[in-house]
């Protein structure tokens, strides 16, 4: 029988093999289309594929829209104490709850901007405790409440409160579940299931919103209780937010994707940690994220955005300073506040009170705007400046103390000081706003069908483009009349004033959003998001970020901050259009045409200066799926499309990473260079190791869903191509010169295998040898008639067969045939491993 399987025809065999679906489609898209990218641009027919420049006259840049809310706060109703919480009924509108920290909880009837007291709901007096060794209040008392989404059916009512220790401490704060079983006219206050106890040892820092989350589920943050140590500590609940599953009683359920599930010496329970005092926070309605306002100690306040798994610093930062614990901190693994604001001489303890998105319509400057105060009576909205960088707007001042923000049902914002409850509303008549309301109305689609460009429009394609969780995109662009693109040193393109680009976006063929990036008169660039409605008609401008479900996945549309969060200034904002992106051929569809887009807008005009070379001899990016470049090409070219507009010299990405197309693998700063900011729980973490997917943080990052997702907005799905494709170039060395003499994608140094194609790295019998090369079956250091006997014994068994050999499945195919007998034959008799 070996007799019968020669070593050519195994040999035949393996290369058949190495010829991925992936190289035959391109190869022969290649000869159907000799315009194609896979051949050189001189064989891609017309020099250009348009014959003039569009005339344009609509699609320019608009004004931007109103940024700024002159405000005033109306009183509401004026109270006794107070309210650390203000919480509106779920199951009726006209119903809110005002917690009293004395002990009780009220309840109102609203009627428009007016309040009036119905009744006490509920009353802790009981059992809560407000003095600790003999100190009233401190931050002690009845401080937090929520209602279930679902108190419709199961009355369940939610109460934080410090209370008489019960395990060896004086006092305790307990999260317990109540029912109120009228509806939410009274509670039953006998009904109460502790669900958790957390000692304490001080009258500070506790903490104590509730909320539930768009996911159904409850979160709740506590302070470190004066226990600085305890908030980086994953065994106590002090400095943490936890998250649990109270839908059902008895007690809770923790949910399996809670990022320290199974992690040992950690509580399940916790989301995040590393906070002071995260006194107030709440959910963006439209978004989901999560807004915290966490106390300073001294010096600094901060405002945070909460991701799961995050660990946010204190004790060993305050903001994003080293504290005075820890001088010499490393910011390695630490969030950084979306903002901070340093205490003012002479007014201590003027802490942060977290707020709300503003979603509401009185004040159209303010929608997606996150609003927040200080204790001391400003008011706040957090704005970005022309940079991207945060610049809060003072919107009013009042008296204090400020103690919590409340929302209406439909986003208008209410705030709590001591005896009163005022509403945000507008000094005056809010500025109207020109900017188009309809992507059919920019000028920039076509208003009879705005699924299709205008008459000014210029459409392009890319070479690499950004991941957009499998969406399909297309995209277009136009300048002004008379003005020209200028082409800097470093291949990125510097569009005019008025200039426009458009983005479209489908999922399984269904148009989702219109993205605008413009750049206004004042030289800067903004980015605008309309979503499409149902009907596929029209799309609508978003004035503030959003999250739904299309087409069966989560989509996320960006607020206006979000997109220059991308579209960083360094990588000059518009992305997609530079030389070596648009550096490729594209059928113009206008003329019918296929034609390098190079040369067709050098053809048309719209450079400054002329080309100074063909297309064939300027930069060019690789299309990364295409097997047309080498793989070291291609995956440069995709982290270049994917990551570099952050990762390279002056960015916002924190790191020593550039990963600029132009910069070869042994310059970027990563190969073999520990991570600067985690390692996210992986041994001998480098950012590149060489040969390891494993050990490194780059593949880490693009694969998960949780802290430290790349990239880190707007994206919920994971490229699992793309993953692949940097994992393959990972392991074949980084394109440094590791040799691969197997061209089977594992440079030698880590290939078990040298000299013989093993993609699988299968190594069955674990000897360091992997089963391609490795026809020493029984291990005995020979391969002999021995060997011969055990392949023979075991031939035409597959996986799972009582007669099945894994050291004998040469191949890896889950059978033993005369596959693997070729390959025993071409070692039989010769020393054992690859020769």
């Amino acid at each position: 029988m070996l007799g019968n399987f020669s070593n050519q025809t195994a040999s035949s065999w393996m290369q058949l093999r190495r010829i991925s679906p992936a190289l035959v489609l391109g190869l022969l898209l290649a000869v159907a289309q000799p315009g194609s990218s896979a051949t050189r641009q001189a064989s891609a027919g017309p020099a250009s594929g348009l014959d003039t420049r569009p005339d344009n006259t609509t699609c320019i840049a608009p004004q931007r829209p109103p940024q700024t809310s002159a405000v005033v706060l109306q009183s509401t109703i004026r109270t006794s104490f107070e309210p650390p919480a203000v919480v509106p009924a779920v199951n009726d509108l006209s119903v809110w709850y005002m917690v009293d920290r004395a002990g009780a909880v009220n309840r109102y009837r609203r009627s428009g901007k007016s309040f009036s007291f119905l009744n006490k709901f509920a009353d802790t007096k009981d059992r809560s405790l407000n003095a600790f060794q003999g100190v009233p209040y401190g931050e002690m008392g009845l401080l937090g409440m929520a209602m279930h989404p679902k108190f419709s059916s199961n009355g369940f009512v939610f109460l934080y409160y410090s209370a008489a220790g019960t395990q060896g401490t004086a006092v305790e704060a307990r999260l317990s579940r109540f029912i109120s079983r009228d509806g939410g006219v009274n509670l039953d206050m006998s009904s109460e299931e502790v669900l958790l106890r957390v000692p304490r040892i001080s009258q500070y820092h506790w903490g104590g919103t509730l909320n539930f989350g768009p996911d159904g589920l409850l979160y709740v943050a506590f302070g470190e209780g004066g226990q600085p140590s305890k908030s980086q500590a994953l065994d106590s609940y002090l400095g943490k937010m936890i998250r649990i599953n109270v839908d059902a009683a008895p007690g809770y359920k923790v949910p399996v994707d809670n990022p320290f599930v199974g992690k040992a010496g950690a509580l399940p329970e916790i989301y995040a940690y590393g906070f002071r005092n995260p006194w107030k926070w709440s959910f963006d309605r439209l978004t989901g994220a999560i807004w915290l306002g966490d106390v300073g100690s001294s010096t600094w306040e901060e405002v945070n955005q909460v991701v799961k798994g995050g660990n946010y610093g204190w004790p060993l930062r305050e903001g994003a300073h080293c504290s005075p614990s820890t001088p010499a901190c490393s910011p390695a693994g630490l969030i950084d506040p979306v903002v901070e604001y340093a205490r003012s001489p002479g007014a201590p303890g003027a802490a942060v009170i977290g707020g709300f998105v503003y979603t509401g319509t009185a004040m159209p400057g303010l929608v997606g705007v996150y609003v927040y105060a200080d204790a001391y009576g400003k008011v706040w909205a957090l704005r970005y400046d022309k940079q991207g960088r945060p610049a809060p707007e003072l919107l009013v001042e009042t008296i204090p103390i400020v103690g919590t923000f409340a929302q209406d049902e439909v986003g208008e914002l209410y705030l709590a000081t001591a005896g009163y409850l005022y509403l945000l509303a507008p000094a005056g008549t809010a500025e109207a706003s020109n900017f188009p309301q309809k992507l059919s109305q920019t000028g920039c689609m076509s208003a009879a069908n705005p699924a299709l460009p205008g008459p000014a429009m210029i459409p392009y394609d890319v070479n690499a483009p950004l991941w957009s969780d499998g969406a399909a995109k297309e995209r277009w662009f136009a300048i002004p009349n008379g003005s020209t693109i200028r082409r800097l040193d470093d291949g990125d393109w510097d569009l005019p004033i008025g200039a426009v680009t458009v983005k479209a976006f489908r999922l399984n063929g269904r148009l989702v959003e219109t993205r605008l990036m413009v750049r206004h008169d004042d030289g800067e660039w903004a980015g605008y998001t309309y979503e499409w409605n149902d009907a596929q008609t029209d799309a609508l401008l978003l004035p503030a970020g959003k999250t739904k479900t299309v087409e069966g996945q989560q989509w996320t549309y960006p607020n206006r901050n979000q997109c220059l969060g991308c579209h960083t200034s360094v990588a000059g904002r518009t992305l997609g259009l530079e030389t070596a992106q648009l550096n490729r051929s594209k059928l113009y569809p206008t003329t019918n045409r296929m034609a390098n887009q190079l040369a067709t807008l050098d053809g048309i005009g719209m450079f400054s200066a002329p080309l100074n070379a063909s297309p064939d001899d300027l930069a060019k990016l690789a299309e990364p799926f295409a097997n047309t470049s080498p793989l070291d090409v291609r995956v440069r070219s995709y982290l270049h499309g994917n990551c570099s507009m952050c990762h390279r010299p002056n960015g916002p990405g924190q790191g020593p990473e550039d990963f600029r197309f132009s910069t070869p693998g042994v310059s970027m700063g990563a190969v073999n260079v520990l991570p600067t900011q985690s390692s996210f729980g992986i041994p001998d973490a480098r950012l590149l190791s060489p040969g390891h997917p494993e050990k490194s943080i780059i593949s880490y990052r693009l694969q998960t869903l949780a802290l430290g997702r790349m990239p880190p907005l707007g994206s919920a799905m994971v490229d699992t191509a793309g993953v692949a494709l940097v994992n393959q170039w990972i392991r074949s060395g980084l394109g440094m010169g590791v040799g691969d003499r197997d061209g089977d994608g594992f440079a030698d140094n880590v290939d078990n295998c040298k000299n013989t194609a093993n993609a699988s790295q299968l190594d069955s019998d674990g000897d360091g040898i992997g089963n391609q090369c490795d026809a020493d079956f029984n291990n005995d250091g020979r391969v002999n008639s021995l060997d011969l006997a055990v392949i023979q014994q075991a031939f035409g068994a597959k996986q799972g067969d009582a007669k099945f050999n894994a050291n004998a499945d040469m191949n890896g195919d889950g059978r033993i045939n005369a596959i693997d007998l070729g390959l025993f034959q071409a070692r039989f008799g010769k020393p054992v491993g690859d020769q």
